[in-house]
């Protein structure tokens, strides 16, 4: 790939088909993928937030419905400058690796579905009609996200109630005190996503 061969990076880079590319990992933490030439980095927390305020383009997958995925094209300013794209894929890595360290500590002391606040039998059903069926899962994935599956996938009419009982299970609260400010923000991520 000849974004990586551009910079230099400590560790070995190991590759792996992914999503019809080719996923980039450093000490085992997937940091980019390739799709036809095009790289996009991975983005999580703080790099999400400054992607999209910068207007980097998301990777779209599409099968069989459109996922906005957390991997960002890489923009050509950076591509043309071997220093900042050293320092930028720096950072992802860090991030990468971070994150990584994260959800293995989590598998460590992993919950089941049904052991979170507010999960009830119908709800844990639900979940596992669209392919939840890790809290992991429902946590990358996230509480507006698997609201709008159920919503749409499902073909039912379900109420915001849900969508709150979802999010206070993710932060492990009970959904009446999640906020009014928390359950706008709620309601604004499932119109997006909608």
């Amino acid at each position: 790939m000849t974004v990586i061969k551009k910079v230099q990076l400590s560790g070995a880079i190991k590759t792996h088909p992914m999503f019809s590319g080719v996923g980039y990992f450093l000490d085992d933490a997937m940091f980019g993928i390739d799709f036809d030439g095009v790289f996009y980095v991975k983005a999580n927390g703080v790099l999400i937030k400054q992607y999209k305020k910068e207007g980097w383009r998301p990777y779209v997958y599409r099968k069989p419905n459109e996922v906005v995925t957390n991997y960002y094209e890489i923009p050509e300013e950076y591509l043309s400058n071997q220093e900042y794209l050293g320092s930028l894929l720096e950072s992802v890595i860090s991030e990468a690796k971070h994150d990584l360290q994260l959800r293995l500590e989590r598998k460590a002391c992993q919950t089941k579905l049904r052991e979170l606040p507010n999960m009830r039998l119908s709800t844990e059903v639900l979940l596992k009609q669209i392919d939840i069926v890790t809290v992991e899962e429902f946590r990358e994935v996230g509480a507006a996200q698997v609201y709008v599956w159920i919503r749409d996938r499902l073909k039912l009419d379900v109420s915001e109630r849900l969508l709150f009982r979802l999010e206070g299970a993710l932060v492990k609260q009970h959904w009446m005190c999640l906020g009014k400010a928390k359950e706008q923000l709620l309601r604004e991520q499932v119109l997006i996503l909608s």
